[in-house]
């Protein structure tokens, strides 16, 4: 783990204690900051709302999808499903390296266990749960 993403990491954990703990005294601070009418103010933080919970919304839609259909294309090749697609919908959460950090260890398992082709369906399955990146 290289530097860089420790200290990015200690950056990240110190704003967000200071954003929980002040946050409604920073947004204030920022209404008042801006040279804006107050109903301009308003529809500004009002749509920064609605995209952040669409956003947080999609999020966790998408990672219950993916966990859904991650879970079914593991069951179908015999590893356990329930438990891997949950695990599958939470890891996909993670940007980037999130599905794959449970499809890849599992075609991989299937692979040297002997179910070479149970790990190609598992593989050829991923670009429908997410996992084809």
């Amino acid at each position: 783990m290289s530097m860089d993403v420790v200290s990015n990491s200690f950056i990240l954990v110190f704003l967000l204690f200071y954003l929980v703990r002040d946050g409604s005294r920073m947004a204030q601070s920022l209404r008042d900051f801006l040279p804006m009418r107050p109903t301009q103010k308003e529809a500004v933080f009002q749509r920064i709302r609605d995209v952040t919970r669409a956003v947080v919304f999609g999020t966790f839609a998408i990672a219950l999808i993916q966990g859904v259909l991650g879970g079914i294309g593991l069951a179908i090749v015999g590893i356990p499903g329930l438990i891997w697609g949950t695990v599958l919908g939470f890891s996909s959460m993670i940007p980037i390296i999130g599905t794959g950090l449970v499809s890849i260890p599992a075609v991989a398992y299937l692979a040297v266990s002997g179910s070479a082709l149970a790990g190609c369906v598992l593989r050829g399955l991923g670009p429908a749960s997410g996992r084809g990146r």
